[in-house]
Parts: structure tokens; C-alpha cells; sequence
């Protein structure tokens, strides 16, 4: 093979050597843009969680002092039950959130109650007990009121005498889905929203978990998750068996319970083929192209022919 022809295909050879810069130009942005993403979308779905746990832990800040001031109000002091009636109704009426209003003596007897006059007895009820014994502002796991009938969140406010003595507790009846402060609309498409007690027990989300709330799944891998730290972030299956990127955080941070709330974000794959991608790759493709005739041309202009 005579030395010319050597050459040009030695600059043949090399010529395809130009294509991995390139192809690194076309997928390294990509790739980075993608990661990028990727990390936004995690950080929203903290934001999110946080905010909505901010903004739980400000309702029942507020509750408890509603539940302060109700607790020393002259008709449950007096246990008044019809002018406490009324009190509480008038409150649960301009309070969406709460279901029932009600107050109970020392021995658990309720004597005043927003949804009713039935007399009821919750002495055997654990919010009930650790509010007379701690004498602190305490709340349930789901749990069905005795009163309404309804499932709900009792939280729960100690009374006392002019002595400082224990009297009775006041409850307030909280229904779950008041704790959803998480809008659907600003979630992606195929997201999820999920809030479990301490034990596991669906108490409210979205979309489609209607059908598990009341449902005790500690050992599903997201909710394990969500129940062994106060926040953090993991990639695990929905309740519909979709894998998603779940932020998760504690509701009830400094509160004696627990409540936590997890946010997941479809995860979006990379695409090696994206609109993106292959625009560039035929811009480069292009140019190459050029390039490729453009160095075939010199190396038959300016080399030596065979002998």
C-alpha cells in the first residue's frame, strides 16, 4: 500500500474520534438537566411536606388553646350542659375541621356535647386517661366517636378546679382529611398524598385511598419508613403499587403522638431519546458531516497520490 493511501485512511480512522466529544456534548447536558430535575422535584416534595406539617402543627397549637380557654368557660366550669351545648355547637358550625365539641366530669361521664344531648361515657378512652394523668394537652390515633359515630382524631384538654385539681377533660373531635393541607393541584400528575397515625393506620390522602383509611399497615415499606424517623425522604411503592420518590415528615414534632404526612413524586425516567437530544444529535450529525467531507476533500487535494 503505497504511503498516500496509508494516510488517508489513517485520517479516516481518525476521523470517527471527533464523534465522542460530540456525543458527550449531546448527552452530558441531558443527563445533567435531568439530574437537576430529579433534585427539584425531591426538594418540592420536601417543601411541600413541610409546609403541610408546619401548618398541622399551627392547628393544633390553636386547638389547644381553644380547648384552654373552652376548659375554663364559665358553662363547663359550672357544667352547664345546655349553654355549654350551644357554646360548642356554634364553634363546630363556624370550624368545619371539627366534627363534635364535648366535655366530660372526672369519671368520663360527657355532660356536654355539640352534637347532641345523648349521654356517653369515655373513661376507657386513651386520650381521655393521658390527659387526666399528664394533665397536658394530648391526642388519639383514629379512633370512632362514641357520640357521632363518625372516625376522627380526638384531641383532647384537661380541666381543672379553682384548687388546680383535675375535673374532667374536653375533647375535640378532628376529622382526618382537615389535615390534608396539601392542594391536588399543585402536586404532578400520578402523585400521592398519604397520613398515618403511630400505629400504622391510614387516616387520610389522595388519589384513591378512600377504600384503606382505617386500615393499620405498619409493615408496608413506605409507611415503615414514614414511622421510624420524623422526616426524611425514600423511593418506595404507593398504596397502588406505583414506585415513587416520597418526602415524609412528622406532623406532631414536640407533641405527645404522632401524625405523619408523606408526599410522593413520580419519578421521570432518562430518556436517551428525547426531543432535546436527538435536535442536538442532528445538529452535530450535521456538522460532522461537513467536517467528514471537508477533511476527505484536503486529504485529496494536498496528499500525494500512489506511485
Amino acid at each position: 500500500m503505497s504511503h498516500g493511501r496509508m494516510l488517508r485512511l489513517q485520517i479516516l480512522m481518525f476521523v470517527p474520534l471527533f464523534f465522542l466529544p460530540a456525543a458527550d456534548v449531546i448527552i452530558h447536558p441531558a443527563y445533567q438537566q435531568w439530574k437537576n430535575e430529579k433534585a427539584e422535584s425531591r426538594n418540592t416534595a420536601r417543601r411541600l411536606v413541610q409546609f403541610a406539617a408546619a401548618s398541622n402543627r399551627r392547628l393544633m397549637e390553636q386547638t389547644r388553646l381553644l380547648l384552654a380557654v373552652l376548659s375554663k368557660s364559665t358553662p363547663v366550669m359550672l357544667e352547664d350542659s345546655e349553654s355549654c351545648r350551644r357554646l360548642f355547637s356554634d364553634i363546630v358550625k363556624d370550624e368545619p375541621f371539627f366534627s363534635n365539641i364535648e366535655a366530660a366530669d372526672l369519671n368520663g361521664d360527657v355532660f356536654c356535647n355539640a352534637a347532641g344531648s345523648a349521654r356517653t361515657n369515655i373513661a376507657d378512652r386513651e386520650y381521655f386517661q393521658q390527659a387526666v394523668r399528664t394533665r397536658q394537652f394530648v391526642f388519639s390515633d383514629y379512633a370512632s366517636s362514641l357520640t357521632t359515630g363518625q372516625h376522627s382524631i380526638g384531641l383532647a384538654y384537661p380541666c381543672f378546679s379553682e384548687t388546680g385539681q383535675p375535673k374532667g377533660v374536653i375533647v375535640a373531635s378532628l376529622d382526618p382529611k382537615a389535615l390534608l393541607q396539601i392542594p391536588e393541584k399543585s402536586l404532578p400528575e400520578n402523585s400521592e398524598v398519604l397520613i398515618v397515625d403511630s400505629k400504622g393506620t391510614i387516616l387520610a390522602g389522595y388519589p384513591n385511598v378512600d377504600e384503606q383509611i382505617g386500615r393499620s399497615m405498619p409493615e408496608a415499606p413506605l409507611i415503615k419508613a414514614m414511622l421510624s424517623q420524623e422526616e426524611g425522604f425514600v423511593g418506595e411503592k404507593g398504596l397502588d403499587g406505583v414506585a415513587r420518590n416520597f418526602a415524609f415528615a412528622s406532623v406532631t414534632q414536640g407533641l405527645p403522638g404522632e401524625l405523619h404526612i408523606a408526599a410522593g413524586f413520580p419519578e421521570k425516567p432518562f430518556n436517551w431519546l428525547s426531543g432535546d437530544m436527538l435536535e442536538n444529535a442532528a445538529v452535530l450529525l450535521g456538522i460532522m458531516v461537513l467536517f467528514s467531507f471537508a477533511a476527505g476533500w484536503l486529504a485529496a487535494r494536498h496528499l500525494p497520490g500512489e506511485s
